[in-house]
């Protein structure tokens, strides 16, 4: 379920590093997590994004940093993400920076939920991570830090009135975040994001190059978005509906398009694998409730929010019809048997 969830490689290389500022050989640790250590240095190769958490997950309990993955975020190039990260350093200004990530993430990352919203006032960028992946809260602070290096540089003494949420819970020193990513910091969100005044849209890039910018952003535009789903319709159903638990589920209409297919078509396709598209939501959430109840200590509301229940009483149903038993029963019942929950992420 998770293979097709994947990031640029260039974003290890500095997690090599800190790791080895720290008497900590990674690429054992990594070659151990799935991953191959010699893609590391090469920004336009793809590696799992499920490994690569587990691979900071595991140097964060080795080193005893729990702040990892905020650090290692601090020590990346601005260039490592590729094409997109190039083009973002030359982007004019930060609200050419703004409409690039817009029109262009799906060319580059398949792993990231993105939404925007404009206000009177600001722009919003909002992003999080496919559900299933449910330990991932030192990729969260690296991919926070990173994501934001680029407004930094573009709006200089602006940033101070940016406005930042991130999904991970408040740390024991929040100081060292409100540090690398913003001074007016919210932690405990439902999902990432930057708020920009729009009066700050226009603030100009020091360290652009306009032509340059332009060149890069051509170039973006002409590259094929990246779905990352095979050629099976319901199998690709599936995977859309996985990653999307917690947000708005996409209509039968949306998932024709998205498969290249009528609505009648891909319905027949669902019948004939004697499934429909409310059994494959149902079946999604009910692996994901287990996964959660068993593996982490989220509360029954947080579980039920990342399951996009609109109340926590439908996730109490639910998981009553899925295990013969509440949620909260069926947790102790596992745990007694050993299968012990770990930190919240």
């Amino acid at each position: 379920m998770l293979h097709d969830i994947e990031v640029s490689a260039g974003f290890a290389a500095s997690v090599m590093k800190c790791a080895k500022e720290r008497g900590v050989d990674a690429a054992p640790i990594a070659q151990a997590c799935g991953l191959d250590p010699r893609d590391f240095s090469q920004v336009t190769r793809r590696i799992s994004l499920p490994n690569f958490c587990r691979f900071l997950e595991t140097l964060a309990a080795l080193t005893g940093d729990p702040s990892f993955g905020l650090n290692a975020g601090a020590a990346l190039e601005k260039g490592a993400s590729g094409i997109m990260g190039y083009a973002l350093m030359h982007a004019p200004t930060a609200g050419h920076a703004v409409e690039l990530v817009k029109n262009s993430f799906r060319k580059f990352d398949s792993a990231t939920i993105y939404h925007f919203h404009e206000t009177d006032s600001a722009s919003r960028i909002e992003w999080t991570y496919s559900p299933l992946i449910v330990r991932r809260s030192q990729f969260v602070d690296l991919a926070f830090v990173a994501a934001i290096a680029h407004f930094r540089t573009i709006l200089g003494p602006g940033f101070q009135r940016v406005k930042a949420e991130i999904e991970r819970e408040r740390p024991e020193n929040p100081s060292v975040y409100r540090e690398h990513i913003a001074r007016n910091l919210s932690f405990g969100a439902a999902a990432n994001a930057l708020i920009i005044p729009h009066d700050e849209l226009d603030r100009v890039n020091p360290a652009a190059d306009p032509r340059l910018f332009d060149i890069l952003r051509a170039q973006m535009e002409s590259l094929p978005n990246l779905e990352g789903y095979g050629t099976d319709p319901v199998q690709t159903v599936r995977q859309i509906v996985e990653h999307s638990l917690g947000q708005a589920q996409p209509s039968l209409a949306e998932l024709a398009d998205r498969t290249g297919m009528s609505e009648r078509t891909l319905q027949r396709r669902l019948a004939e694998a004697s499934t429909s598209l409310h059994e494959i939501i149902d079946d999604s959430r009910r692996d994901l409730a287990e996964q959660l109840l068993v593996e982490t200590d989220l509360s029954l509301s947080q579980i039920s929010e990342r399951l996009g229940f609109s109340a926590s009483s439908a996730f109490t149903r639910s998981a009553s019809r899925w295990f013969g038993t509440s949620p909260s029963l069926f947790r102790r019942r596992r745990t007694a048997a050993g299968a012990n929950p770990g930190p919240i992420e």
